[in-house]
């Protein structure tokens, strides 16, 4: 799980400090986001509206989930999740 936060925050930052341009790089080099192009192009949407940064509201993960609800279960594919607001 130390693993999976790591790789997902790298992506997380982009995203907050709106830099559209490295988020598919990071995306195809570290597999840490699905949909690159659709979060690159609304974190550039939100940069020619205005926005200055963008604040990650909330961060979890399927791998902290599942463990919550089943513990025993092993589980090596994780998929991250958040909500950011951008202003």
């Amino acid at each position: 799980m130390e693993w999976t936060e790591k790789n997902d925050r790298r992506m997380l930052e982009l995203i907050r400090q709106l830099d559209a341009p490295k988020i598919i790089a990071e995306a195809d080099k570290q597999g840490n986001a699905c949909g690159a192009g659709a979060i690159a192009a609304g974190v550039a949407a939100a940069k020619v509206m205005g926005a200055a940064s963008g604040m990650i509201l909330g961060y979890t993960n399927s791998y902290r989930i599942i463990h919550e609800r089943h513990p025993e279960e092993q589980d090596d594919t994780t998929v991250g999740y958040a909500s950011v607001v951008f202003a």
